[in-house]
């Protein structure tokens, strides 16, 4: 038997969330958005499910200032590791991939 997307065991990712600029930033998933939000220069922190056999996370941001060159880090872990780390640079927006492993298992 083959599991559907919604069959699919999950599990609990914390993520944070660090711009050097204001910035809106949106994180999403197989085209669903899970986080929407301005960021600041305060670390934001969630925690969203995600599939256990790992995902691969679509992350934008736009500036507040149009043209300002900025990036954003994104940190994903659980039970206090770190599982994916990446940062993205971008003028005024930007856009990458943040591969987060099977089982959220340290690469």
């Amino acid at each position: 038997m083959i599991a559907s997307p919604a069959d699919e065991e999950v599990g609990d990712l914390d993520l944070v969330i660090e711009s050097s600029a204001p910035c809106r930033v949106e994180i999403t998933l197989a085209n669903a958005q899970f986080f929407s939000e301005d960021v600041n220069s305060a670390a934001v922190k969630t925690t969203v499910q995600i599939p256990k056999a790992g995902a691969d996370l679509v992350v934008r941001a736009t500036a507040s200032q149009s043209g300002q060159r900025f990036a954003v880090r994104v940190r994903a872990g659980h039970d206090g590791s770190d599982v994916a780390d990446t940062s993205f640079w971008g003028d005024g927006a930007l856009a990458g991939v943040l591969v987060v492993p099977p089982n959220g298992k340290a690469r």
